[in-house]
């Protein structure tokens, strides 16, 4: 039976083998891809590599570079840290230049040398500045700019004005402090990232309207539920209830203001009591002849102020208790009020003298209902719902065009329009104004009113595009009636 013995050289040639297949595993070297970008914006981007072995690795770092050159001088080097086996890896980095054309690949240090995956190209993305919410306010409001790729260091400005950044989120959406204006009350506004300079399509409006005292209604006279009139700069206020201490009276008196001596006067009347009557800007009527609230107490009389004088006119073919109205170049409307007509329109020609009734209207209206006029057409804040109806007087329609933004309190607001603008609120209890672009119907808030609350218009009126408004304190609040006048594009 032979044995096996093991020799020296037996032993010299295992040691061989075992040697021979070490320096094979030290030799091998794994495979790198780039695979692809995972994200990409104006300045970051997160890319995709990924280590092919089938084997165990002894990698000191791996990662990616990424470079505007092609041959990757001066790197920007995302490093990942050791490495021991196979898989895909991910790395992300910032400091990118917007719209810029970059080289990227995958890397990996071995105790051999370094070794270099593809390489892939990309593009960084372009800032775009798109919107921004709201676009009008007081200085010291946040608004929020959307858009895209937005960089860190972005910077942005109202006209000359720089804000205060609070953040920039997901890259997309940018939040500020408005700055205070220094030069208009319209501002681009520009947002600029990395030097690249962006307009927003809109302007930023700052919130206007500068309210001023005049003087004090004489005396220390007080009208309630009276009649405003208006003819060229002549601004008229009489009728209704008139209180002067404790003392409450019906009233068939008129005031006059006079802009060269800043002052009321007393004119004549030949009429009667109109308490709760309509007005337009030169016709007045109904309204009741005593305090008693019923078709009894009401009068028809109709009135046309005319070259400073009053003339009156055929009667109203039924009483018109606090009713709203409104005037056209050949016609008078009188619309809703008490007594069961708070939905009938009545039609008064001028050249004709004669009255009709037309199609009701779509809502209730009376004489706090806030209304105003504009290229032939009259406006309604209808009450209960907000809605703005639109009324075309020559086919009767009603159409909702917009939605009052404020709060309504539906006692004494106005309503007044000059050039495209409508304004309307200041109704009792309320120190808001609101303006309405009547071209885009997009709706701005005034400055707030700085008097008293507590009161109600007792005239407003509009001259060289400013808005004069005589103002009353509510009958429990003492005081005489004040005279402002409100500049709305003051600031």
């Amino acid at each position: 039976m032979n044995k096996f013995r093991f020799t020296p050289v037996i032993f010299l040639f295992v040691l061989l083998g075992l040697f021979s297949a070490c320096q094979e595993e030290v030799d091998f070297e794994p495979s790198l891809l780039t695979e692809e970008v995972l994200y990409l914006s104006g300045e970051r981007v997160r890319l995709l590599g990924r280590v092919i072995t089938n084997q165990n690795i002894e990698a000191s770092d791996h990662g990616f570079q990424v470079s505007e050159s092609e041959q990757f001088s001066q790197p920007i080097v995302i490093s990942l840290g050791e490495r021991t086996g196979p898989g895909r890896f991910i790395g992300e980095t910032g400091g990118l230049k917007a719209g810029t054309r970059y080289y990227a690949r995958t890397y990996l240090k071995t105790g051999s040398g370094e070794l270099f995956g593809n390489a892939i190209t990309l593009e960084s993305l372009v800032p775009a500045a798109l919107d921004m919410a709201p676009n009008n306010g007081k200085s010291g409001i946040e608004v929020s700019i959307s858009g895209r790729n937005f960089t860190s260091d972005t910077e942005v400005f109202f006209g000359p004005n720089r804000a205060q950044v609070l953040g920039i989120d997901f890259e997309s959406n940018i939040r500020v402090i408005v700055p205070a204006p220094t030069v208009s009350p319209v501002v681009q506004v520009r947002v600029v990232s990395q030097g690249r300079e962006m307009v927003l399509p809109q302007p930023f409006e700052y919130t206007t309207g500068k309210f001023s005292t005049i003087g004090l209604f004489p005396d220390g006279l007080r009208l309630f539920e009276n009649v405003a009139l208006q003819e060229g700069r002549d601004f008229y206020v009489g009728l209704g209830n008139l209180t002067q201490g404790l003392a409450q009276n019906l009233n068939n008196r008129f005031w006059k203001y006079d802009f060269g001596s800043s002052t009321w006067n007393e004119v004549s009347f030949p009429g009667g009591n109109h308490f709760r009557a309509f007005s337009t800007g030169k016709y007045f009527g109904g309204g009741l002849l005593s305090f008693s609230l019923n078709p009894s107490s009401a009068t028809l009389d109709f009135w046309k102020l005319e070259n400073g004088a009053f003339v009156k006119l055929r009667d109203l073919p039924r009483p018109a208790y606090l009713a709203a109205a409104f005037e056209t170049a050949d016609a008078v409307f009188v619309l809703g009020g008490g007594f069961d007509a708070e939905k009938e329109v009545l039609k008064y020609s001028k050249p004709t003298d004669t009255w009709t009734r037309i199609n009701d209207a779509p809502i209730s209206i009376n004489l706090n209902v806030m209304n105003f006029h504009y290229q032939g057409k009259q406006y309604f804040i209808d009450p209960a719902s907000k809605g703005l109806y639109e009324f075309n007087p020559s086919n009767e329609s009603w159409d909702v065009v917009s939605v009052y933004p404020g709060v309504l309190t539906n006692l004494r607001g106005f309503g007044l329009t000059i050039g495209d603008f409508a304004y309307v609120g200041l109704e009792n209890r309320s120190e808001k104004i609101w303006e309405l672009d009547l071209r885009t119907m997009n709706w701005v808030a005034k400055n707030d009113f700085p008097g008293l609350s507590q009161g109600q218009n007792v005239g407003a009126f509009q001259d060289s595009g400013s808005i004069y408004i005589l103002r009353n304190g509510e009958i429990q609040v003492s005081g005489p009636m004040q005279f402002w006048v409100f500049d709305p594009k003051g600031f």
